[in-house]
């Protein structure tokens, strides 16, 4: 019997992200464990590994790509089930990505906007610099977070939506209904335009079948927290919008889900950042980039000026 579709999904993601091979590549090894699936994997030694022949009857692996695929298969935590480990995973992938993206910040890397440094007073460098460190990390930070939370929705019982079904992220089957599912992040991150986008795409789909029935899923929040934007724009909300921890159940089908999201992202934060946070990082960032500024413009406010001359 052929192993679920998550795990060799998860197996290609583990080779991937753990042993730095290609998407390719780690699909194609991957599918030799379709049948054996994540216990086969797992328990597959380097020698193994560096026999395996594709339908071609070629070398799988070469160098010390057997090893690396060993060390990715011991990264997976038996404690959990595959869900808890694709929950792991992603959470854990978000948290390096952000780290990265802080410690490779420069200042080149930052728009100074003359306007705000003359609205906002900001007169000194590191004034400047923290300003512009801040909104860029702000900004990246939560771009990636939505894109990393419906990943995790994903695989936490959701259903992968077949190209064709634009304006959904996940569909869910319970019974004889499909419940095509909109994910946003938030209760506040949808302007009028977006919730008409998403009451046309919701109508479409169930004209499509009696059987469809679409929902907004905001992943965070308390129904009263939703905005007047998606309120007083969509017709029937009580019934169309799941939001917070009825989400997490509905999509997973288990009683307190949203804990087990938040536990794997506190894991997740302690691998990446011991005993520190996040913020640690960005006024590290802050420092090395204030130095980089004075480096080029000098100190104080005749710094500042100089500085905002090069974006107008």
């Amino acid at each position: 019997m052929p192993a679920p579709e998550e795990e060799v999904e998860l197996i290609a993601y583990l080779i991937e992200h753990k042993a730095d091979l290609s998407m390719g590549r780690s699909k194609n090894i991957a599918a030799m464990f379709a049948e054996g699936g994540i216990d086969e994997f797992c328990e597959t030694t380097s020698e193994e590994l560096a026999d395996m022949k594709s339908p071609k009857g070629r070398a799988l692996l070469r160098g010390d790509e057997p090893e690396r695929v060993e060390t990715a298969s011991r990264t997976y935590d038996r404690s959990q089930d595959v869900r808890g480990n694709w929950v792991s995973l992603l959470a854990g992938r978000f948290t390096a990505r952000q780290l990265e993206t802080i410690n490779s910040l420069s200042l080149e890397s930052l728009t100074i906007n003359p306007f705000l440094v003359r609205s906002l007073k900001l007169e000194e460098p590191d004034d400047i610099v923290r300003f512009n460190v801040y909104q860029a990390v702000t900004r990246s930070i939560v771009t990636s977070m939505g894109n990393a939370i419906e990943a995790i929705a994903l695989r936490s019982g959701g259903e992968r939506i077949e190209q064709g079904n634009s304006g959904f992220d996940l569909k869910k089957t319970l019974g004889d209904e499909t419940f095509w599912i909109q994910i946003k992040s938030g209760t506040n991150t949808m302007n009028v335009d977006m919730v008409r986008y998403f009451r046309e795409k919701a109508s479409q789909k169930e004209r499509q079948s009696e059987r469809n029935v679409a929902r907004l899923g905001l992943t965070y929040g308390k129904k009263e927290q939703v905005s007047g934007q998606i309120r007083g724009n969509l017709p029937e909300f009580d019934e169309r919008v799941i939001v917070g921890r009825e989400l997490w159940e509905f999509v997973s089908g288990e009683d307190g889900y949203h804990e087990r999201v938040l536990a794997a992202m506190e894991n997740a934060a302690q691998k990446s950042l011991g005993s520190n946070s996040v913020i640690d990082a960005v006024e590290d960032s802050i420092v090395r980039i204030t130095a980089e500024f004075q480096a080029k413009y000098g100190v104080g406010p005749d710094a500042v000026k100089r500085s905002i001359e090069g974006f107008i």
